[in-house]
This record gives structure tokens, C-alpha cells and sequence, in this order.
């Protein structure tokens, strides 16, 4: 039984725009003197470079054409089912597509669940609580994900199963093996303790969620 629902904003621009500080306009912008004329219409500039709107390219993925319901608190999980243009990860804005019809757009943010052959994003922007499904190698991981990825690999949950595009995964001869390449030294140390630093720390988030 699938979920249906209502995408009332529909977006096709290519490109948005996020409230963020410009680049050029850092903490040590120079100070006017007050004696100076044209102080007040500087530090008006100043002001509206700072609120400047940076440029942001907007993803369009394609998806499959019906979501599924996410693992627990996952909400609605739409799966990837084309190779993006560029590997998904957080903080990328995001345009889903099926069958060339415009779905929905926000902006990716935590990941909520990994498992041995997919990574899901939760989806800012987007009600009720949405969630991106991506094949392994169709995203970008940071360290300590790859990391967990290599040296727990077999305690991952196998399903759900590989994508039919990931080939290599589903000819793996090695099923306790990560079939995955990553740039990762599994006797890194300094990545040991992190990871075990940020399952202290999800531990002790799910106590308090708990209470």
C-alpha cells in the first residue's frame, strides 16, 4: 500500500537562493571612521552585501515513481533510480523527478539510516517528513560514515538489497565484505575514536528521546 499526496508548490527553476552571509563580506570588513561622509551609505552596503542571496545550483534526481514507507521514523522514502549528475550528499538542494513530472524540491540534510548497499537523506522543505534513498556509490559519505561503512560492514542490515544498477555489489563473492571502494584505512585510529565518540553521543540522544 502506497502513500499519496498532495505537492502543491511545485518548482522547475534551475537555480535557487539561500540566506547566507557573502562570502566577501567576512567579520573584518573595514570599519569607517564616523567622521567620514559617506560612512552611513557604506555601512548600508555592507549591510545589504552581507544579505545578499548566494547562487545555488538545483539538482534535479530522478526517482522512482511511487514512494515507500521509511524504515521507523523515516517518513515517505522516495529511491533514486537514475545516476545523478554529481554524488549526493548533504546540504544539496534537490528537485525529485518522476517520469519527467516535477514532485517536489528541498534541501538534504542528516542522514537517518545506513544500511549495507543504501544511505537515506532527510529532506528539509518538504511535508509530511520526507527521506531520499541513494544507492552507496551514488553518494558521498564523509570519513567517519565510510569508515563505519568498511569496519562494520557485516553488522549492517542486508536489505534492502542492492540496486539493479550496482553491479558490483550483486556479483560480490565476499557478502561480509564492503564491495564498496573507499578512501579509508580501516586501522585509522583517529577514526576509530571518532566513531566511537559519535555513538556515545547518538546514545545517548536516543536515552533522552526516550524520557
Amino acid at each position: 500500500m502506497f502513500l499519496t499526496f498532495d505537492w502543491s508548490q511545485r518548482q522547475s527553476q534551475q537555480v535557487v537562493f539561500v540566506e547566507e552571509p557573502h562570502p566577501s563580506a567576512g567579520d573584518d570588513t573595514p570599519q569607517m571612521r564616523p567622521s567620514d561622509p559617506y560612512s552611513a551609505q557604506t555601512s548600508r552596503s555592507v549591510e545589504a552585501m552581507r544579505k545578499t542571496p548566494v547562487r545555488r545550483t538545483l539538482i534535479t534526481i530522478s526517482v522512482e515513481e511511487r514512494p515507500v514507507r521509511g524504515h521507523e521514523d523515516e517518513g515517505v522514502t522516495w529511491i533514486v533510480d537514475e545516476q545523478p549528475t554529481r554524488p549526493v550528499s548533504r546540504g544539496l538542494i534537490i528537485q525529485f523527478n518522476a517520469n519527467s513530472i516535477t514532485l517536489g524540491s528541498g534541501r538534504l540534510s542528516m542522514i537517518t539510516r545506513i544500511t549495507r548497499h543504501w544511505v537515506s537523506f532527510k529532506v528539509l522543505g518538504i511535508s509530511p517528513l520526507t527521506c531520499l534513498r541513494v544507492p552507496i556509490p551514488w553518494a558521498q559519505l564523509s570519513q567517519i560514515e565510510q569508515y563505519a561503512h568498511v569496519t562494520r560492514y557485516v553488522s549492517f542490515p542486508p536489505d534492502p538489497p542492492p540496486s539493479r544498477s550496482d553491479i558490483r555489489a550483486r556479483e560480490s563473492r565476499t557478502p561480509d565484505v564492503t564491495p564498496y571502494d573507499f578512501n579509508v584505512d580501516p586501522e585509522d585510529r583517529y577514526l576509530a575514536r571518532q566513531l566511537h565518540l559519535r555513538d556515545i553521543k547518538q546514545a545517548a540522544q536516543r536515552e533522552a528521546h526516550r524520557r
